[in-house]
């Protein structure tokens, strides 16, 4: 019982990221549509064309700009396009895609303990042996 519930605690999460058809379209700040079976990506003056060709440069070639960040709470494929102040992030043991977030290191701290079983109970284990000894020793003195 105990190696199944330790194989679950230990089982790595499989990350389900977004299909990179869309990275260049979502990525740019425009979104994605289907009509009719086929993916469009529809700019901000509403104009719209097939994510492939804009991925290729076939259509929509004057939306596909070079000098872009990727705002906070939009999805990232490539870390280092994050606007200033904002980082790729997604929390420990989490599924999904990552987003352009402000996150200071004591919330990544938090993250890693609130969502890592595995750890948080050992902390607390260790807490609690350590609680446990001290009293005996007080207790004893």
């Amino acid at each position: 019982m105990l190696l199944f519930v330790l194989t679950l605690v230990l089982l790595p999460v499989a990350t389900a990221a977004m299909d990179p058809v869309f990275k260049e379209c979502l990525q740019r700040g425009y979104e994605a549509t289907r009509d009719e079976g086929t993916l469009y990506c529809v700019f901000s003056d509403t104009s719209r064309c097939p994510l492939e060709a804009f991925n290729e440069n076939g259509c929509g070639q004057e939306f596909f700009t070079q000098d872009y960040c990727i705002g906070e709470g939009n999805p990232v494929w490539e870390e280092d396009l994050c606007c200033s102040g904002t980082q790729a992030y997604i929390p420990p043991n989490h599924a999904g895609q990552k987003t352009c977030q402000d996150i200071s290191f004591l919330k990544k701290v938090v993250d890693h303990f609130y969502f890592n079983p595995l750890l948080r109970y050992s902390v607390i284990s260790v807490l609690s042996v350590s609680i446990g000894i001290a009293i005996l020793w007080y207790k004893k003195r």
